[in-house]
């Protein structure tokens, strides 16, 4: 938990604009820290070295007025639907010196009640969880609000290189008008095909039964609604509500097209299918189709290998250079077959997380002769944690 401390007195990087110069250790205050983003960006700031206050309805938190008040950099990570209320607050208790961010879904309204601040602003739109190790390979969408101070820029770019983001500049409207199709269209239709689930019972059904009949592109859209019901579900209602003026649109054009598919498929209309089918082909291009038929194909098999009851995951403790190699010499050693080999980053453990696919049954003497090594190994026993089935 963040101790209350004085402002940082940190040598200060000369601006030769004539603004306000920036710490060369900013001190970085995230709003709603307790959130799963927000401890998220905690670690990763902590670990990047910048020392971190907190603000959060959580208590023992600093008071928002005190955050805002100490911060060099203010980051705004709570739920959309307080963004906006939170960000009101804190405006009249901002600096001319200040950086503030966000990393809410939605952008346009979220940056006009920043501008209301003294503050430099910038929007920021992970688009992704706070499942991941870092950015990497992750779009990040950049909103530039008010950057008065070039170096809150050259700051920002250097935190973005660190998590290995792959940071996109936008619009703030033109971000909310294509959130609507990247983001509330999926979820909806994830929405429309958990509503179609709830008939199955009717029909004898239920959803682990007909698991065991499961297509690649079935595993992936059930996957989609997992994410969906493993969430909070405010967050995918507000994703939809929030930002009505673009979904609207998008949401009337799958009722369209759901109107015009029962018809054709009422009616027997094969000729019809078929040409939506080319009309969708000439507007996705040969590449895209390519490339998004390599990308099905990729995820498709790494879930079927991560599905697959003839495997073993090991996670290790910390990233030591030559334990996997060391792993693999148990494997060896036993003469255990491997078929496949995915690694994972994650937050539970220091290091990586393996996932080896065995060509044997998960409960082969010889494999468990392997895992018997690996636990009583001076080698390997402190350094990895065997998951069990």
């Amino acid at each position: 938990m963040a101790k209350k401390r004085k402002r940082s007195k940190a040598v200060r990087i000369a601006d030769s604009s004539g603004n306000n110069p920036v710490p060369a250790t900013p001190l970085i205050g995230i709003v709603g820290i307790a959130g799963r983003y927000g401890q998220w960006l905690h670690r990763r700031f902590q670990e990047m070295g910048y020392p971190v206050i907190g603000n959060d309805v959580v208590p023992g938190w600093l008071p928002l007025s005190e955050l805002v008040q100490k911060a060099d950099v203010v980051i705004f990570s709570v739920p959309i639907q307080q963004t906006i209320p939170t960000i009101e607050k804190a405006c009249r208790f901002s600096r001319p010196d200040q950086l503030w961010l966000d990393i809410t879904s939605l952008k346009a309204d979220v940056m006009s009640a920043m501008l209301r601040s003294q503050a430099d602003v910038i929007g920021l739109h992970p688009l992704c969880g706070p499942d991941l190790p870092n950015w990497n390979g992750q779009t990040v969408a950049m909103c530039y609000g008010r950057v008065s101070n070039p170096d809150w820029e050259t700051f920002l770019l250097k935190i973005l290189k660190s998590l290995q983001a792959n940071y996109y500049v936008t619009d703030p409207i033109e971000h909310d008008r294509i959130m609507a199709y990247v983001q509330a269209l999926p979820h909806a239709l994830s929405m429309i095909m958990m509503g179609a689930f709830e008939s199955m019972e009717q029909h004898g059904l239920s959803v682990s039964e007909i698991e065991h009949y499961a297509t690649p592109p079935y595993r992936l859209a059930v996957a989609a609604m997992s994410r969906i019901l493993a969430a909070h579900p405010e967050l995918y209602a507000d994703i939809q509500i929030l930002n009505r003026r673009h979904t609207l649109d998008v949401l009337q054009k799958v009722h369209q097209q759901a109107g015009l598919l029962l018809q054709e498929v009422t009616n027997g209309e094969r000729d019809q299918i078929v040409e939506r089918l080319n009309r969708s082909r000439r507007q996705f291009k040969s590449r895209n189709i390519q490339s998004g038929m390599k990308g099905f194909l990729q995820m498709s098999r790494v879930m079927a290998d991560l599905s697959s009851d003839n495997s073993k995951v090991i996670h290790t403790r910390r990233d030591q250079p030559g334990l996997l190699e060391k792993i693999l010499a148990v494997f060896a050693r036993h003469q255990v077959n491997l078929s496949g080999l995915h690694s994972f980053k994650t937050d539970e453990y220091e290091g990586f997380s393996f996932h080896f696919g065995v060509e044997d049954q998960r409960d082969s003497v010889s494999l468990q002769k392997a895992m018997c090594e690996m636990r009583n190994s001076p080698e390997l026993r402190e350094l990895i944690v065997i998951e069990e089935p």
